[in-house]
């Protein structure tokens, strides 16, 4: 089940799924969540190996005893393109990607398309243990891209 947390910046959105992932997770539920990074990122440094090797035109994956993370040139940014490398997940809880239509968990004000639930940006423990519910509930009807006719206001 694919769920969008979305609003304006500032407002909470890394808060609210920095407090949802546990609830998810305490259900033995594998959350992912994915972070739509426009303006691009870099998780290594200048003259690191890794970072050499990407520049030398390899994909690059670094596996540690308790982390991994792979390096790959993508040619964009839509989150469907890369869907098939998510599958063992569960919950995939994307961090932007507004412009999809996968239902959207709205923080704050603001006008989005198919949203599940709207948020006010203080919102509570008891909020975010309401759209747990609500996920949970998806996952065990067998939702793949979204929690159906589950729709409101928390």
């Amino acid at each position: 089940m694919i769920v969008s947390v979305v609003g304006e910046s500032g407002v909470g959105k890394t808060s609210f799924i920095e407090k949802l992932v546990p609830l998810l997770k305490r259900k033995n539920l594998k959350v992912l969540v994915v972070k739509h990074a426009k303006k691009g990122f870099e998780i290594d440094k200048r003259g690191k190996d890794s970072y050499r090797l990407f520049q030398s035109g390899a994909d690059v994956a670094i596996l540690a005893p308790i982390k991994f993370a792979l390096i790959k040139r993508v040619e964009n940014d839509d989150l469907d393109s890369y869907i098939g490398y998510f599958s063992e997940y569960d919950v995939i809880i994307t961090e932007g990607f507004s412009q999809l239509d996968y239902p959207k968990i709205v923080i704050g004000s603001g006008n989005y398309k198919n949203v599940l639930v709207r948020i006010k940006s203080d919102f509570s423990d008891s909020d975010v243990k309401k759209v747990a519910e609500i996920i949970i509930e998806g996952v065990r009807n067998g939702s793949k891209k979204g929690c159906g006719s589950i729709r409101g206001e928390v």
